[in-house]
């Protein structure tokens, strides 16, 4: 991956904060060229008497190109975040999918100002314990 410093167009760049261990790390590039959405979060396992779930659907993209200013009103927000994983059930329940990793969110123009959001976030991954 490039540094974010280094870049001349020098976009945000974020970076995966979960502290879990359980989150991927970000991937891609800092110009988000090309212009990809996340990826889907994998399923989870099923058992005997009990399934397992879908992983969530990855965030979209979303390109914003403008002439002039791009303003991001007070409690606006752009969002591309991943979908959370589907609920496990059964006697015994477990397996749940991955969460849905964010999406990206390209804005170009010759201004950018405001106070809104632009989120990006993957989704959560359900946690069901498994009753013995």
């Amino acid at each position: 991956m490039e540094d974010p410093e280094s870049s001349s167009s020098q976009p945000y760049w974020c970076d995966s904060t979960d502290d879990s261990g359980f989150a991927g790390q970000a991937y891609g590039n800092t110009s988000l060229l090309p212009l990809l959405g996340g990826s889907g979060g994998g399923g989870g396992s099923a058992g005997f008497s009990f399934s397992g779930s879908g992983g969530g659907g990855g965030g979209g993209s979303l390109l914003i190109a403008a002439s002039g200013t791009v303003t991001l009103n007070d409690n606006s927000e752009i969002l591309a975040s991943g979908g959370s994983s589907g609920d496990s059930d059964g006697s015994q329940a477990g397996g749940t999918g991955g969460g849905g990793s964010g999406g990206a969110v390209r804005i170009v123009a010759t201004t950018i100002s405001g106070n809104g959001d632009i989120v990006a976030n993957g989704g959560a991954a359900r946690f069901v314990p498994r009753i013995n």
